[in-house]
């Protein structure tokens, strides 16, 4: 194995911490298998260890900005007997938005964040964005 940053064939296997930047804040991760480059410090690991290393980073993200997992987003548009696409249409986003969410794979912005709790916390503001989406109010 080389290294695709220097040409050195001085890599090793590591599983310490590593700290990455995520939307303009570090945060470190332990638990990543990785292979650091002796010589240039490059770092490179597996697919799957990058994909969770990313569930990692946004799952830090989330609670350091205190923003709704993607659990409790799923929970919040199926307590209004939505669909995905509906609620795209009640929150003004394009799709495949909220399925990105409820799967973790982007996070949302806090703008989104505060609306989705709005909808949440108030019938009116509810009622007015889905009659403004052209979305049934629920029961």
């Amino acid at each position: 194995m080389r290294c695709a940053e220097c040409g050195s064939e001085r890599i090793r296997l590591s599983n310490e911490p590593i700290t990455e930047e995520f939307r303009g804040d570090t945060f470190t991760v332990a638990g990543i298998e990785h292979y650091v480059c002796e010589d240039c410090g490059e770092v490179t690991m597996s697919t799957t260890e990058a994909t969770r290393l990313g569930e990692a980073l946004a799952s830090r993200y989330r609670k350091a900005h205190e923003l709704l997992a993607p659990a409790q987003i799923r929970a919040l548009r199926e307590s209004l007997a939505l669909t995905q696409k509906e609620f795209e249409k009640v929150l003004g986003v394009s799709s495949p938005t909220v399925c990105r969410w409820e799967r973790g794979t982007i996070v949302q912005t806090k703008v989104a964040d505060n609306l989705m709790r709005a909808i949440a916390s108030s019938a009116t503001v509810r009622n007015e964005l889905m009659l403004r989406a052209n979305v049934r109010l629920s029961a």
